[in-house]
């Protein structure tokens, strides 16, 4: 049998809640999309860059196979808002 290869780049935007500028600091900022990296890593779909400014998150990152881009936006945003609630 034959192997599937799949090589599929996102780019995928969003804002935090109200588009309230949550993300004034550039060092908080750099923090979040550090742990933003992190989980888009955990859910198999390493990022190639997070950026962003006060208001959005923008993520350019490879898309598993097996996981919808639904499910893994769902983890990647609760679990840094939760994050961020908790540190920052």
């Amino acid at each position: 049998m034959g192997t599937t290869l799949t090589h599929l780049l996102t780019h995928t935007t969003f804002s935090t809640k109200q588009r309230i500028p949550f993300l004034q600091r550039p060092h908080d900022r750099k923090r979040v999309f550090q742990h933003i990296e992190g989980l888009m890593q955990q859910q198999g779909c390493p990022s190639i860059r997070v950026n962003g400014w006060e208001d959005h998150v923008h993520i350019l990152h490879h898309m598993s196979r097996t996981e919808s881009i639904s499910k893994v936006l769902n983890v990647v945003k609760s679990a840094s808002t939760q994050w961020v609630r908790e540190t920052i």
